[in-house]
């Protein structure tokens, strides 16, 4: 990807209520959200485009809470993708997008070494999986107004340079430094 390139994430207004909606719920009780995002890859001249298609919340029977932390059971994942698979992975432009939420604090928010070490160890999960195919990491604040992403590759993570949010307004989500990007 060259420098002028960008990483856009564009979700609908309905998908972005719903994530709100269970940040919301989970930042109440102090815990963190994870959910799923399911994408489509749009190569445009400036550089990549993920368009929202759907979102994929977990029951409470399928994530681990510990402490703050949540994440998947690996239980899940091994039906959720095994799925994914069957279903042809992603020899389409599909991609899958793991978003989770820090729920302290409305401003900036940005992944922790912890969430940059997690994606260290999925990148080699899904390469397993699906082969040398990216996925996409987001985090959101606790009312999901503020965003930090990466587009993790076989070789490298690339920085989303914006959340956009497509309904009867347009309006982008601030970025890990504080600035809404168009």
């Amino acid at each position: 990807m060259s420098r002028d390139e960008r990483v856009i994430v564009r979700l609908p207004g309905t998908i972005h209520e719903a994530i709100r909606d269970e940040v919301g719920v989970w930042a109440a009780r102090g815990l963190e959200t994870f959910l799923f995002l399911v994408v489509t890859r749009v190569e445009t001249p400036r550089g990549r485009l993920y368009a929202g298609r759907s979102v994929v919340l977990l029951d409470d029977g399928e994530v681990v809470r510990q402490g703050i932390a949540t994440y998947p059971t690996e239980a899940f994942c091994r039906r959720f993708y095994g799925a994914l698979r069957t279903a042809g992975g992603f020899q389409t432009p599909a991609r899958l997008v793991a978003l989770h939420s820090h729920p302290f604090g409305t401003g900036p928010v940005r992944f922790s070494g912890t969430d940059l070490g997690s994606f260290e160890r999925d990148r080699c999960v899904f390469r397993e999986v699906f082969g040398e195919v990216e996925f996409l990491g987001l985090v959101v604040n606790s009312d999901a107004s503020a965003f930090d992403g990466l587009v993790v590759e076989p070789e490298r993570m690339v920085p989303v340079a914006s959340v956009q949010v497509v309904g009867r307004t347009f309006r982008c989500l601030a970025g890990p430094r504080g600035e809404g990007k168009a």
